[in-house]
């Protein structure tokens, strides 16, 4: 079995940086082509046997992830997502 390496850390990153709106230079663009890197990574890994079960371990995980957020959102404390004066970079 080949090693397990999920890109949504970095995803999350990017995704982030499109969010808080984080300049750099060529941004968004550099950014936008990021994204469709890890994507095809993501895709890439369904046609290589031995990325095939760590792939899915991945999906499998993030669905737990998503599910706990699911209950977390409606039975706790809902998370704030409106940015606040103190939470913005600037």
């Amino acid at each position: 079995m080949g090693s397990y390496s999920w890109p949504h850390p970095y995803l999350l990153i990017t995704v982030s940086q499109l969010r808080l709106r984080i300049r750099m230079w060529c941004s968004p663009y550099l950014t936008y082509i990021a994204i469709a890197g890890m994507l095809g990574i993501v895709v890439a890994m369904a046609f290589i046997p031995d990325q095939r079960q760590p792939l899915m371990l991945g999906v499998v995980s993030l669905i737990v992830l998503v599910i706990a957020f699911g209950v977390r959102y409606v039975y706790g404390n809902p998370p704030d997502f409106a940015p606040t004066q103190d939470k913005v970079f600037t």
